[in-house]
Order: structure tokens, then sequence, then C-alpha cells
């Protein structure tokens, strides 16, 4: 897909200029790049503090909801091949639920299926390991938040039955349709799952001074928050989606339609919008189109800024960061070098 380059912008997003001096203190990952050229990758901190071993390039992180990026990309490359298509009913895999009956794929994938949240599960715990059939009559036994089609609410489960789909439709375990994926992607250092392919090169997760557990990414957040990667893989993945290698061209252009409004707490975008796993963000400096992720001791960010032809992507191993004002701050930082 081709995209227009225009002349940057010297504000970007509101920069807090007293937060830009992020690297003292950060933990992770970053990389900048425009177009073909890498023009910045760094790494800070510590990826695991009782073994002493920095974060590096080759360091794997959660980039939590980033994975729905990827479950999305699964979902889709099925639809082209005519397993399924986004307009299906939930009824086709789960006749049992008969509340989900009239939910469509496409609403799960841009969270307008009016399911619940982590938060409105409290009997299912994120870090307790669990079997596939316990995590959906979980989901099952829980009333819809809204009626299906109404609004956009934001659901984590959701993500999880998209999984649950593929795995059905591909015929294998979900993690190793997604292997496929990455295989072709050229992502030899993401994986789905408890660790990353080369599990010596995953970083722990921390909050401050404690280490955080993980969630269980093997059957509960399945689909939704459970990849592994490191800032080159992720910059692989927006270059294979963008390039028509994980699927064709017009298929891709489908994730980054704004197919449903978001609502925003405080006054500032002119619009923000959901698309496949995609949040379009109609910034007074052009679009942003991006993903953020949160899971317990990690948060990370994947931005494309598609005017300026640059993408940039933070991850780290320290839950409270704001990949948000690191993104900012390294966007601008990209127009003085």
């Amino acid at each position: 897909m081709a995209h227009r380059v225009t002349s940057p912008s010297p504000t970007i997003l509101d920069v807090d200029s007293s937060r830009t001096e992020w690297r003292a203190d950060f933990s992770g990952s970053v990389l900048v790049a425009r177009g073909d050229t890498v023009l910045l990758r760094e790494s800070h901190g510590v990826a695991d503090r009782a073994k002493g071993r920095p974060c590096q390039q080759q360091t794997a992180f959660q980039i939590a909801s980033i994975s729905k990026q990827m479950t999305a990309a699964a979902v889709l490359r099925l639809a082209e091949r005519g397993s399924l298509n986004v307009s299906d009913q939930l009824s086709r895999w789960f006749p049992g639920v008969p509340r989900w009956g009239e939910i469509t794929v496409h609403q799960l994938l841009t969270h307008t299926a009016g399911l619940k949240s982590w938060d409105d599960l409290p009997r299912l715990s994120l870090y307790r390991s669990s079997t596939a059939r316990r995590v959906l009559d979980a989901f099952a036994r829980s009333r819809l938040a809204l009626s299906p089609g109404t609004a956009f609410r934001y659901s984590s489960p959701g993500y999880v039955l998209l999984a649950h789909i593929v795995e059905q439709e591909a015929g294998r375990p979900y993690d190793q349709e997604l292997r496929t994926m990455f295989d072709e992607a050229g992502m030899v250092n993401t994986g789905a799952g408890a660790h990353g392919p080369f599990p010596d090169l995953d970083a722990s997760g921390y909050r401050g001074e404690r280490r955080r557990p993980s969630f269980d990414l093997v059957t509960v957040g399945r689909g939704a928050g459970d990849v592994w990667s490191t800032v080159d893989d992720l910059r692989q993945w927006n270059r294979a989606l963008f390039g028509g290698l994980v699927m064709r061209e017009a298929t891709f252009e489908t994730m980054l339609r704004p197919h449903v409004d978001v609502p925003v707490e405080q006054p500032g975008p002119r619009s923000i919008a959901y698309g496949y796993a995609w949040i379009l963000y109609d910034t007074v400096d052009g679009p942003m189109w991006f993903h953020t992720g949160q899971n317990a001791g990690f948060a990370a960010i994947n931005a494309v800024f598609p005017d300026d032809d640059l993408t940039v992507i933070v991850l780290s191993n320290e839950e409270m960061t704001d990949v948000r004002a690191i993104c900012s701050a390294l966007r601008a930082e990209a127009f003085t070098t």
C-alpha cells in the first residue's frame, strides 16, 4: 500500500517536553524507522534483574494487546481462503450459547459485540492456568454488556473467542497457525504462548521493584495478548502487512478502515476510530495508526505515521511505562535527526 509523504509538523500529539527525557528510567527496547531505513534502535535497562541480564536488541517482550493484530490477521487470512466470512455469526462455532448467536466475527474484531472485559469476570483469573472449556464457560455465563452492534466496548475476551474460531477453521493449534504467518513474515524471534521461541531471550516483567507473575498466555489470554516479539520483528510485521506478505492488499485495507468510533474521555483528537486491531487516530498532525498493549509486567506500542512514512515501536518490561509519551518523544526526535 503506497502512502503519501508530506513535510513533518513540529508538533506531535501535545508532547510534554518535561517528559521527553525518558531514557534514564526506561527498561526495554525502542525502534524508529522511516521507510526502509532504521533511524534509531536502542535498548535500556534490565531484562532479568535476578540474572543481571540487560535488555538487548534480541530481547523478546510480551506485546500484550498488540497481539490482537496477529489474531485479526489470522482471521482475515482464513476469510481469504473462503473458510469463513466476517459476517458469519458465532452460532456457527458456539451453538450452545444462545446469547452469542447473532454476534458476528466483524463485531468481535471491532469490539462491538457487547461482550464484557476482564474486569467484569472476577471469577476468571488471568494468572491461573485453566482449560479452554472452563474459559469459554466463564465467558458464556456472563451476560452481554451491550446489545451486539450498538457501540464500541473494548473486550479482550472477544479476541479469545476469535482465537478459538481460528483454531477450529484451521484445524490445528492456534499458536501453530500464527507460527506459519510469522515465518511468512520473516519474524523468527516471535511466538505465541507462555514464552517466545527462544526463552533465554525473554524479558521478565516488573512493576517498580517487584517482579510480576505472568498472565496465563496459553489458554486464558490466547488471542488477546499472548504474543512475544522484538522491536525488529514488530517492524518486520508492519512491513509484511503493508507489503502484502501476510494478506492481499485489499484485505489489509479492511484492517485500516474506521469501522466504529471510539469514545474519548477528554477532548483532543479530531477523531479516533477502531479498524480491525488498529486504532485510527486523526491528529492535527496527520493520521496515526497504532495499538497499545499492557500485560502484567509489560507495556508496548506499535505505531505507524503514514504521512511521514514513520514507524515507532516501544516495548517495555515495566508495566507502568508511558509508552504513548515515549512514542511521541521518539517521533519528535525523528524530525530533528
